[in-house]
């Protein structure tokens, strides 16, 4: 019995291992650019690099990203290329072995395009996030959307 609940333990750490990108919420009128950070948390192992999609309406939505504190004091570089679906493949890797610490590793700059006038909520969501490590080994990374609020057009000229 003692031998199957120190299994169940080696296996429990195991599942828990990982780290987890989150995007911040925020809210902007049409055409009014936000910045929504992302942020990595919770890394258990030590992370070279990050791989993400951002998924999102690219109809109603222009985002583009830039490199966050945390990955640039690693000495990081920030690459992203469009998908097939409507989003972006972000890398951020450097030719180093420093690690990124929890805290804001990429900044989210989104506007919305015009609106009809009515307040909506068009939520980014991040899909195939995977980390690694020193030795070239994947972590298991999460991620956890954020949503962008657009307000109603201003009726007043």
């Amino acid at each position: 019995m003692r031998h199957r609940f120190g299994l169940f333990l080696l296996l429990l750490s195991g599942i828990a291992r990982g780290a987890e990108l989150s995007i911040d919420s925020g809210i902007a009128g049409p055409h009014e650019p936000v910045a929504l950070n992302v942020r990595l948390s919770e890394a258990t192992e030590a992370l070279t690099g990050l791989q993400f999609d951002l998924e999102y309406d690219a109809s109603a939505l222009d985002v583009t990203v830039e490199i966050g504190p945390s990955a640039e004091s690693a000495v990081k570089i920030l690459q992203t290329a469009r998908t097939a679906k409507s989003g972006q493949r972000v890398m951020i890797v450097g030719f180093n072995q420093n690690h990124v610490s929890d805290g804001v590793v990429a900044v989210l700059h989104v506007s919305a395009r015009e609106n009809s006038g009515t307040a909506a909520d068009y939520p980014i969501r991040l899909t195939a996030t995977a980390g690694t490590n020193a030795r070239a080994e994947s972590i298991r990374v999460t991620g956890r959307e954020g949503v962008l609020r657009v307000s109603a057009r201003n009726s007043k000229k």
